[in-house]
């Protein structure tokens, strides 16, 4: 597993996770304001620092906030909140979709999970509520996963190859309001590609790509499915832990 996909999997795997007053908007980006550390995954996320060359396990953290912070700065992964259906608002908290609100779906009940199972290929899991309601859905995933790999000199300069499967999660009814029809220039499905540069987002398209289509649906909920999702999961409900606050990076019992 790469470090970009560490960044993600801390998110997916629930060893950390932005609570509803952890991020906020300062009318054109988003800014990180505390983190909450899972007491339980502690261990484990003690040993994943380790393994990745950090002897404490702040330091970790602090690169992994570090780099969501390289992808917030990418106006490229900027979508007006106006362009996004509005059942989805809700995952947006407040502003527009940027990269930090791209990546944190990983974290909204596993509506995106991105592997990496062998050097320079990803496989990314998404429901796809998030293809039909953000336009542009499947260049600014890429984007996001291209950005995420240019501080790293061994990832900059290799192509990736990165396949999407689809699934419908059914534990993310909790976050979204409603049904999510086809908003103008939401993308068909596709596939497996071999990324060599970042793709152009093109927001100035205002209908649906053509031909549209998404491939068959599996319906995930209890982790045995696609979407490894865990029954349940929801901020709100996360068992006491840490919290890790910035720009001062102290721990403290919530």
């Amino acid at each position: 597993m790469d470090f970009v996909t560490q960044i993600l999997h801390l998110l997916s795997e629930e060893y950390v996770c932005f609570q509803d007053d952890m991020i906020g908007w300062d009318g054109a980006h988003h800014v990180i304001q505390g983190l909450y550390i899972d007491e339980n995954r502690v261990p484990a996320l003690t040993l994943l620092a380790a393994q990745g060359g950090f002897d404490d396990p702040s330091d970790y953290l602090n690169r992994f906030i570090g780099f969501l912070g390289l992808a917030e700065q990418d106006e490229d992964l900027i979508v007006p909140r106006e362009r996004i259906d509005k059942a989805l608002h809700p995952l947006l908290r407040e502003g527009d979709l940027t990269g930090l609100m791209l990546a944190n779906p990983c974290a909204c009940n596993k509506a995106l999970m991105i592997d990496n199972p062998e050097d320079n290929k990803y496989t990314v899991s998404y429901d796809t509520r998030l293809a039909k309601g953000i336009l542009c859905f499947f260049d600014l995933v890429v984007h996001l996963i291209w950005r995420l790999r240019q501080p790293l000199r061994s990832l900059r300069s290799c192509s990736f190859d990165i396949s999407f499967i689809s699934a419908r999660n059914i534990d993310l009814d909790q976050v979204v309001d409603g049904e999510v029809p086809f908003v103008a220039g939401a993308q068909g499905y596709p596939g497996a590609m071999t990324v060599t540069d970042a793709p152009v987002i093109d927001l100035s398209q205002e209908e649906l790509s053509a031909p549209f289509k998404l491939p068959p649906i599996p319906v995930s909920r209890n982790g045995r499915q696609l979407c490894f999702l865990v029954p349940g999961a929801h901020y709100s409900r996360l068992p006491v832990g840490f919290i890790m606050s910035w720009p001062a990076a102290s721990f403290w019992c919530g």
